[in-house]
């Protein structure tokens, strides 16, 4: 082969990956075979200057896959496709990319939004028709007469105010919902876009198309989740407060159901999983306890504890935790508070130690952020701390933005850091479900910590490194290859919880 041709089949294999390869042109997507969609590659090759048959076949025998054999001219378009991974048709993966599209974004998003507006605006007239009741209770007459009940109208004043707060909280999370949809879709797109949406649904179908072990529903499994969250929230307004209290047992099951992935049959994994959840109460059945029932409730609640070991969780959890370091001895001394049965004291000091928790989440979820950007938030209440999380695009779970963030902080920590307390509970049962309540609040909250902190990311990633590694690969030094790549950041890190890949230049600052 001459230079000049040497030169012409650089040119075409350089066409055929980076041009080719990334092409999302209409016609890629009407090819009803593998044969057909490489046979228009084949024929788009020849356009290159002064390409020619047996310079396009000469490409493609040498860097097909060794194991084709070329005796027809569909080998060269099956080689085509294998060149560029192709093994499934983009007709067909286009189809049930738009098909995920249409369900999700079209339908019940379009619809999602519809009823989150109807609710605000219902929660907005509630909110008229409260504030001029009470703004009427408090117009009265004034009057000294003897037989004047006072108590009866104070009541029905902190009534309004309460329902007041109530409508507030739910309208802001409703309202937090619609901002984090709106937000989570514009990364996929300008849903507003028909251009953009055609475009960015054909890239993604041609990703699928290749050797990925995807496909279209795990593509728009992210968008589902929220979607399915706020679908939930809008039906069963009751469900987020009981979804933060087993939320860690769901996240134990779902990364059981992962960690047995190879080393179980799918009935297995099934079985193990439907087990050990089956003693999980059921949110609706909680949600009428706590409404009709407190005794049942209560017990409820101590057998949850009692069946999962939850109490003994956040014991570790603490003692493990990096984040918490700081504030270990005092959580330690709220659980003693609790196991010694002190259940005022226990809910006097717990909902201040939450807020102490997100601040201690801030500052290590921003350790590698400050050598750029100094930025301390000392004085920052919980929404803002919170709010800052979000703002920097942390991966702070949904349902505990949602929660803590507008119920928890509105409804419980205002509340016991003012003082009036006995709006949440008024004896004894009262106290010891809410310390229950509040225990499983702190359970949820450490948990999220240690899986998304980057402190203890960092740390996860030091301690144990090597002997990762080791149990994995054969070699002398099986972890150099590894910490290569996560130095010049191509290696993928899989979790039941996340996908990621670690940043070459704070990888380089954990192992300085």
């Amino acid at each position: 082969m001459t230079e000049e041709e040497n030169k012409i089949c650089r040119k075409i294999h350089l066409y055929l990956v980076d041009i080719l390869g990334k092409s999302i042109e209409p016609d890629i997507f009407v090819q009803t075979s593998l044969i057909q969609l490489g046979k228009y590659y084949f024929d788009k090759l020849l356009d290159v200057d002064n390409a020619r048959d047996t310079l396009v076949k000469a490409v493609i025998c040498t860097i097909a896959p060794k194991n084709l054999k070329f005796e027809s001219m569909d080998d060269y378009y099956i080689g085509c496709c294998k060149i560029l991974r192709i093994e499934k048709l983009p007709k067909e993966q286009l189809k049930a990319v738009k098909e995920q599209y249409g369900e999700l974004i079209g339908t019940r998003y379009a619809n999602l939004v519809s009823r989150i507006d109807f609710e605000i605006q219902q929660i907005n007239q509630n909110l008229q028709t409260t504030h001029n009741r009470m703004k009427d209770l408090q117009r009265k007459k004034s009057t000294y007469y003897l037989m004047r009940d006072l108590s009866t109208d104070e009541t029905d004043v902190l009534t309004c105010a309460k329902k007041c707060n109530s409508l507030r909280t739910r309208k802001a999370i409703i309202q937090f919902e619609k901002q984090h949809l709106q937000k989570s879709l514009s990364e996929f797109c300008n849903c507003q876009s028909s251009d953009e949406i055609d475009s960015k649904l054909r890239k993604k179908a041609l990703y699928l198309s290749t050797d990925t072990i995807f496909n279209a529903e795990m593509e728009f499994s992210s968008y589902r989740s929220i979607i399915e969250i706020i679908e939930d929230d809008l039906d069963r307004p009751y469900a987020l407060f009981f979804k933060i209290k087993i939320y860690v047992i769901g996240e134990k099951a779902r990364k059981n159901l992962y960690m047995t992935s190879y080393t179980k049959t799918d009935e297995e994994r099934i079985s193990e999983y439907q087990e050990y959840i089956s003693k999980v109460p059921a949110i609706d059945t909680l949600n009428s306890q706590k409404e009709v029932d407190r005794e049942a409730y209560l017990e409820t609640l101590k057998k949850f504890i009692s069946d999962y070991a939850l109490f003994e969780e956040v014991i570790t959890m603490i003692e493990e935790s990096v984040c918490l370091r700081n504030r270990r001895d005092i959580l330690n001394k709220c659980l003693d508070l609790y196991e010694n049965s002190d259940f005022e004291m226990f809910n006097h000091v717990v909902p201040i130690q939450i807020e102490g928790m997100f601040a201690d989440y801030l500052m290590d979820s921003t350790t590698f952020r400050r050598f750029t950007k100094l930025e301390m938030y000392t004085s920052a209440v919980l929404q803002e701390k919170i709010q800052y999380l979000l703002d920097i695009g942390d991966e702070i779970y949904t349902e505990v933005v949602e929660y803590f963030m507008y119920y928890f902080n509105n409804i419980i920590r205002n509340k016991i850091a003012h003082g009036n307390y006995r709006s949440i509970f008024k004896d004894t049962t009262d106290a010891e479900i809410f310390s229950i309540e509040l225990l499983l609040d702190m359970c949820t909250l450490i948990y999220m910590t240690i899986r998304k902190s980057e402190t203890e990311k960092m740390h996860r990633f030091v301690h144990g490194y090597q002997k990762h590694y080791a149990e994995r690969i054969a070699g002398e030094h099986p972890h150099y290859g590894a910490l290569f790549n996560d130095v010049i950041g191509q290696k993928t890190i899989h979790s039941y919880d996340t996908v990621e890949r670690y940043r070459p230049l704070q990888v380089a600052y954990t192992f300085s």
